[in-house]
């Protein structure tokens, strides 16, 4: 169904004086002239074009059928082509700016203490070493053989034959090896430290809703310690000293995660669970810690003695400076050209659009020498002419009924 829109309409005069900005696609119309203008959101009025809207185009004649050519007259030579200007110069480049100082690195957190060593087991006594055996007797040495007659001189005689070697004596036998010292028993384990940082102790108050434990307790906001969100510290540990001044500290961290938390039984390293601080709330005689649980063994019972071990994590540094920019790389190769891919369907033509103002007409080029004339070519015979195609029916001209658009009128 068509909707009748009314327009923002006015004189010339009210128009120019008032010089609004019109919305993008609200038409704005001169009562006295006839013309209209198309906001687009950013022009005043006496910046925008006028505009109109265009007809829709009559349907084209069907075309003649055309003559047969004649035969075509020999081309003349064409002229020389004149030679190209040369290229004006490239404007040189404006200088970069200079970079920005780099802001100062902010100071490391401190490190928290680290926890004690276990002792160290005694070393068992070490056996003694077993006699070492006797040696055996020297063999006897074996008998020189006897030695050959002198021959006559003049032609030498035959050297004697050598004696025989006396035996080898046997070799005496190895001592029995004293058996080895049985090894001491090894010392018991030390005890692991606990959490590195600064450490306060307390008692556990097994009560898990949120408020002032009272002087030497805390209490978490769940029974599992995996599931507790909320810690909740009275200001007065188990050795009755005020540590509000020390949480004050942790709070002012700038970091996201401002540092951890282990609290662990007193009794028993090993029960405990680890957490993660996001914030603090100060409520003058107790805080509620914002805790994130990392991990965890056991649980704790009520009146435990734990121990609350603090690492706060420092303050976020400043940026680094900016690194100097990288030498540029080596231009690739040229990759190989792709396929030519398919030609897409042809889209729906477009709604008309309104027809803009003429551009400035180009400066003319210079003319090229003319070319000596070509001998002409002798004049074909004339084709018949094409029938005439019928007339195109003329477009409908363009209705006062728009898509619904709502604008509003007024100035």
């Amino acid at each position: 169904m068509a909707v009748t829109i009314k327009l923002r309409r006015g004189t010339a005069t009210n128009w120019s004086t008032n010089n609004p900005t019109l919305a993008a696609g609200e038409v704005g119309i001169e009562t006295d002239t006839g013309k209209l203008k198309i906001g687009n959101g950013s022009t005043a009025w006496n910046s925008l074009a006028y505009g109109g809207l265009q007809g829709i185009q009559g349907t084209q004649g069907t075309q003649g059928v055309q003559g047969t050519q004649g035969v075509q007259g020999v081309q003349g030579v064409q002229g020389i082509i004149g030679e190209t200007g040369a290229q004006g110069t490239q404007g040189t480049q404006g200088t970069q700016g200079t970079q920005g100082v780099q802001g100062t690195q902010g100071t490391q957190g401190t490190l928290g203490d680290t926890g004690a060593q276990g002792t160290q087991g005694t070393q068992g006594t070490l056996g003694s070493t077993g006699a070492t055996g006797s040696q055996g007797t020297q063999g006897t040495q074996g008998t020189q053989g006897t030695q050959g007659t002198q021959g006559v001189q003049g032609t030498l005689g035959d050297t004697g034959a050598q004696g025989t070697q006396g035996t080898q004596g046997t070799q005496g036998t190895q001592g029995v090896q004293g058996t080895q010292g049985s090894l001491g028993t090894q010392g018991a384990q030390g005890k692991e430290g606990n959490f590195g940082g600064i450490t306060f102790e307390y008692n556990y108050d097994a009560v898990y809703t949120m408020a002032d434990p009272g002087n030497t307790y805390i209490r978490l906001n769940n029974a599992a310690l995996s599931s507790a969100t909320i810690l909740a510290i009275d200001d007065i540990n188990a050795a009755s000293v005020d540590i509000h001044p020390y949480l004050q500290t942790i709070d002012d961290s700038t970091s996201t995660i401002k540092g951890h938390v282990r609290i662990s039984k007193k009794s028993d390293a090993n029960t405990y669970a680890l957490y993660t601080i996001s914030s603090l709330t100060d409520n003058a005689t107790y805080f509620e810690v914002a805790v994130g649980y990392v991990s965890g063994n056991g649980s704790f019972t009520d009146e435990d003695a734990v121990l609350l071990t603090f690492a706060r994590t420092g303050d976020v540094g400043a940026q680094g400076t900016q690194g100097t920019q990288g030498s540029a790389g080596f231009v690739g190769s040229n990759g190989a050209q792709g396929t030519q891919g398919t030609q897409g369907t042809q889209g729906t033509q477009g709604t008309a659009g309104f027809v803009g103002s003429n551009g400035a007409q180009g400066t003319q080029g210079a003319q090229g020498t003319v070319g000596a004339q070509g001998t002409q070519g002798t004049q074909g015979t004339l084709g018949t002419t094409g029938s005439q195609g019928t007339q195109g029916t003329t477009g409908t001209p363009a209705t006062g009924t728009v898509p619904d658009i709502l604008m509003l009128g007024g100035m």
